[in-house]
């Protein structure tokens, strides 16, 4: 009979997200992640079997994270409009308290994703999706109360909001002007507004 675990794996999967945020997919090796989680190679290998899909459990669960964060702005009883503005606004405070300018996981691996294994590109392409999805469902909702305009479909508007909510997320490491940060998010609310 095998001995029992002596670890949480969810405690574990907190930490190796720490680890991967903190120096990155490439420069973490499964010894720094032995180091970090204070369990030995064995032990990752046998519950994680190799870095490519402990990385990608780790992003699935992040991801998943994330979703259930936006999912709770979804059920307020807030108009579409008001939704995308309180989610910007959360994202622009979230990124001034990043002090450690560890950024968004899915975004820092995005960037060096030409170089990932098919799992990690499906978990990345499926966060895509997702995040669409989401604002899609808002914008949808936004233009059924009138708060977001009609012109553009709900398909180009959740288009460009993902790709500015990535932008500022990929900026977040290059830029902490909260000014600017307000900036943008403020010429993308008028550009949505009715």
């Amino acid at each position: 009979m095998g001995r029992a675990k002596q670890y949480d794996r969810e405690e574990v999967l907190e930490q190796v997200l720490d680890s991967f945020r903190a120096r990155g997919f490439h420069r973490t090796s499964m010894r720094d992640l032995s180091k970090d989680t204070k369990l030995n190679l064995f032990s990752l290998y046998s519950e994680f079997e190799n870095k490519n899909k402990l990385f990608a459990r780790v992003l699935r669960d992040y991801q998943q994270k994330n979703l259930n964060g936006l999912r709770k702005v979804q059920q307020l009883p807030l108009t579409g409009f008001e939704k995308i503005a309180r989610l910007f606004e959360g994202l622009v405070k979230q990124i001034k308290m990043d002090k450690q300018s560890l950024g968004c996981l899915k975004v820092n691996t995005s960037v060096m994703a030409k170089s990932m294994d098919e799992e990690v590109a499906s978990a990345l392409k499926h966060y895509d999706q997702d995040a669409i999805q989401f604002f899609h469902e808002v914008v949808e909702k936004g233009q059924e109360d009138g708060s977001i305009k009609k012109e553009a479909s709900a398909k180009e508007l959740s288009a460009l909001l993902y790709a500015t909510h990535h932008g500022i997320r990929v900026l977040q490491h290059t830029m902490k002007d909260e000014m600017v940060l307000n900036q943008i998010v403020d010429g993308m609310l008028k550009s949505i507004k009715t």
